[in-house]
C-alpha cells in the first residue's frame, strides 16, 4: 500500500477546506443577499407596490432559488399583476419546495388563478383540495359556489354558499357587499327557490340600494310569485338606476304591460 506524504496530505486538506470555506461563503453572502430582497419584496408587496415588488423577489430567488416562501410571494405578486398563469406556477414552486406552502390558503390562491383565466375545472379542483385541508374557511366554499354558479352546477353552488355563510364570521357577514346576496338569490332562483330567492334580493338591495341588476333580478322573482305590480315597479326602478336591457324592454311589446302600469 502506498502511503501518502504527510505534507501532500496536509496541502491537500488545506486546499480542500479553502475551498469549502469559499463555497459556504458564498452560499451565506447568496442568502443574506436573498434575505435582504426578501424582506423588500414583501415590504412593497404590502403596500401595493407591486411592479417593485415583482423586481425584489425576481432578485431574491436569483441569490437562493430553494425557499418555497418566496415563491408564493412572488406568486402573490403576479395575481395582483394579472399574471395569473406565472402565478400558478409560483405557487406551485412553493408548495413542491416547502411543506409549510401545502395549505389550504395556497391552495385557495391557487384556484383564484385558475378561476380568473377561466379554468374552472382547475379552481373547483383546488378549492376542494383546500376544502379538504380546513373545512371551515368561508372564503373558499365562497370561491367555489362562485364558479359553480359560473358553470351552472346550481346544487352545488347553493351548498357552497351555504356553507360560506356557516363559516364566516358575523363581521364577513355583516361587511359582504351587494353581490353576494344576489349571487346568492340567483342561485336560488335557477332552482326555482322564488322565495328564497327574494329574500336574498332583498338583502342585497339593503346593502346597496342603487344596484339596478338586484331589482331587475327582483322583479323576476316577483313575476314569478304573481306579484305584478311589485314587479313592475322593480323593472322601473332597474331602469331608472341605467339597466339598459330593461329600459328598451319597458319600450317593447313585450314590456307595454308594465310600461302602462300605474303605480
Amino acid at each position: 500500500m502506498l502511503k501518502m506524504n504527510a505534507k501532500v496530505y496536509l496541502k491537500t486538506f488545506i486546499g480542500f477546506s479553502f475551498i469549502s470555506s469559499l463555497l459556504f461563503g458564498k452560499a451565506n453572502a447568496n442568502i443574506q443577499l436573498h434575505n435582504t430582497y426578501f424582506k423588500r419584496c414583501l415590504n412593497n408587496l404590502n403596500q401595493e407596490k407591486y411592479e417593485l415588488a415583482l423586481e425584489d423577489c425576481n432578485k431574491a430567488i436569483k441569490a437562493h432559488s430553494k425557499w418555497g416562501n418566496t415563491f408564493n410571494n412572488r406568486g402573490l405578486v403576479h395575481q395582483e399583476l394579472g399574471n395569473f398563469e406565472s402565478a400558478i406556477a409560483d405557487f406551485k414552486t412553493a408548495m413542491k419546495l416547502s411543506p409549510a406552502m401545502v395549505s389550504a390558503k395556497n391552495y385557495g390562491n391557487l384556484a383564484y388563478a385558475y378561476e380568473s383565466l377561466g379554468n374552472y375545472q382547475g379552481a373547483i379542483e383546488n378549492y376542494t383540495k383546500a376544502i379538504e385541508i380546513r373545512p371551515n374557511l368561508g372564503y373558499v366554499f365562497h370561491g367555489r359556489g362562485w364558479v359553480n354558479m359560473k358553470i351552472e352546477n346550481f346544487e352545488q353552488a347553493l351548498d357552497d354558499y351555504e356553507n360560506a355563510i356557516k363559516f364566516y364570521s358575523k363581521a364577513e357577514l355583516k361587511n359582504m357587499g351587494a353581490g353576494f346576496w344576489n349571487n346568492f338569490g340567483w342561485i336560488k332562483e335557477n332552482l326555482k327557490d322564488y322565495k328564497g330567492a327574494l329574500d336574498e334580493y332583498n338583502e342585497g338591495i339593503k346593502k346597496d340600494p342603487n344596484y339596478s341588476l338586484l331589482y331587475a333580478n327582483r322583479a323576476n322573482v316577483k313575476f314569478e310569485l304573481g306579484d305584478e305590480e311589485g314587479a313592475c315597479r322593480d323593472y322601473k326602478k332597474s331602469s331608472k338606476l341605467g339597466d339598459e336591457g330593461n329600459t328598451e324592454w319597458l319600450n317593447s311589446k313585450e314590456g307595454k304591460w308594465c310600461r302602462t302600469m300605474k303605480i
